[in-house]
């Protein structure tokens, strides 16, 4: 392979087209992952998901991106060694692993764009870990990549311990919810204690993990910070909001079907059909064309079932309408956990790009602020455009899920994507949704159960997405390097 300049400008301005339609499809891809199930149960409308998200990804990547972007620029090849990449030395090949860089964007953003118009649930993850692995192998040699620890091997670890801790962390909270509020001789009233403690305690853990990861504060202010920011937003709830969920929850008449959703398989189309109206009730519709969407306003009326229903079986609907409201708590922080962590697949390899480019130290290149909230605009505009029709299926139809139910699977894989992040590990938030959903389903109905076949797709995706985006960006490398006048 002969040299390439680092600062070429046709090689910097295809990076950044690779890089904006990388993090567009991003954006475009994953809103309905956060929000589908929030839209669909009616706790939130389109228009204020798509702005929660848009801030909350932008949020999400300048506070806990940068991580897990340098572990891709940084922990896969060796940088240093002279017979690869030789940051330091006369015989650079920088302007190379610059060049490769933009390769590894290229194929992760075509990969992106392929699968969502297939369907396939695909990781961009993966598939840039793949494309940073492939384009270092054709540039460089086999023993150029970091194949044990800490390199490839705790990665490939990581995408295996997260759906398990998320899935870990799914089940105890399911436990504690239905120990101390549903199986309760009062579980309305407890529901009512439960929103503002488990809002405040779940924004305090986040907070702390934000901080930790910044690592600036001593451990009394971390501390400090984290239990201000849990306090007000108790605070918040339990003074301002709890009168108000309160009516809405009062006012709903309890059906049999209520409170249950399915996560996944169902579209958002079919999401936003109601999911209160139970098998023979009357329904009275008011519709209104609200930003091309419908949204169906359903006035149950008092059904014969509504009637059956005992007075505990009434209470225990109410009790788990109340979760309906931490979808929203969930719903947010999943965009925070996707910004914190996917953005980094866009945003390592176009820093390792412009860092070159503008003649950064080569062995330190590092990622700045600005590429982040870049590539944050990107992921606000694609689900900003694309976001509402991307109804993309996860999985199948997972067993049917309840309010508290999904609030355990939301939160626990949002909290392993954001410990993930914060030890620079990039991995997969779909994986680990998937991870909480299949324990809590063995869980409770045993491992006969539960949809195996969904555990294979996962594998499946491991398994090929690494080699093929690595076969992809490797190929882009050596096509570029013909075209390339010497």
């Amino acid at each position: 392979a002969g040299m390439v300049a680092t600062d070429s400008p046709w090689v910097f301005g295809v990076g950044c087209v690779f890089a904006a339609l990388f993090a567009y499809g991003l954006g475009a891809n994953d809103v309905a992952n956060s929000f589908g199930t929030s839209i669909g149960s009616g706790a939130v409308t389109m228009k204020h998901a798509i702005l929660i998200a848009s801030v909350m990804e932008v949020v999400g990547a300048v506070t806990l991106g940068a991580g897990v972007a340098d572990t891709l620029t940084k922990k896969i090849s060796y940088l240093e060694r002279e017979d690869c990449w030789d940051c330091q030395g006369e015989g650079s090949k920088m302007g190379l692993y610059e060049l490769g860089m933009v390769c590894a964007l290229a194929s992760g953003a075509i990969f992106l764009l392929g699968a969502t118009l297939f369907g396939l649930p695909v990781s961009t993850t993966h598939t840039i870990v793949g494309g940073v692995l492939g384009m270092t192998i054709v540039a460089t040699h086999t023993f150029c990549v970091k194949w044990l620890w800490p390199g490839l091997l705790k990665i490939v670890a990581s995408w295996f311990v997260s759906p398990i801790l998320a899935g870990a962390i799914s089940v105890l909270l399911h436990l504690t919810i239905r120990r101390t509020v549903l199986d309760t001789g009062a579980p309305l009233r407890r529901a009512y204690i439960a929103l503002p403690i488990l809002t405040g305690s779940t924004i305090l853990v986040l907070v702390m993990l934000i901080l930790y990861q910044q690592s600036t504060f001593p451990l009394w202010e971390m501390g400090a910070i984290s239990a201000g920011a849990g306090v007000s937003v108790w605070c918040f709830v339990q003074f301002l909001l709890l009168s108000r969920v309160k009516r809405q929850v009062e006012a709903s008449i309890p059906t049999i079907e209520m409170g249950s959703l399915k996560l996944g398989g169902e579209s958002a189309e079919d999401e936003r059909e109601p999911m209160m109206a139970a098998a023979d009730t009357r329904q009275v519709e008011k519709e209104e064309e609200e930003e091309g969407l419908k949204a169906s306003e359903v006035v149950v009326a008092q059904s014969e079932e509504a009637n059956l229903l005992s007075g505990r079986e009434k209470e225990l609907a109410r009790a788990k309408r109340v979760f309906m409201y931490l979808q929203i708590l969930t719903a947010t922080l999943k965009s925070f956990a996707h910004g914190a962590n996917d953005v980094a697949n866009a945003a390592g390899p176009f820093a390792a790009v412009q860092g070159l480019y503008f003649g950064q130290d080569p062995c330190h290149i590092s990622t700045t602020i600005w590429i982040l909230v870049l590539c944050g605009a990107g992921i606000v505009l694609g689900l900003s455009i694309s976001g509402h029709h991307v109804i993309k299926t996860i999985g199948e139809d997972l067993t049917a899920i309840d309010f508290p139910t999904g609030f355990s699977i939301e939160l626990g894989s949002t909290l392993s994507v954001v410990l993930a992040s914060c030890t620079g590990m990039p991995v997969s938030s779909t994986h680990c949704q998937v991870g909480s959903v299949i324990c809590i389903g063995v869980y409770e109905h045993g491992a006969r159960n539960v949809q195996w076949s969904l555990l294979n797709k996962i594998l499946a995706s491991w398994i090929f997405t690494v080699p093929i985006s690595a076969a992809c960006a490797g190929g882009f490398l050596y096509g570029a390097l013909f075209l390339i006048p010497k």
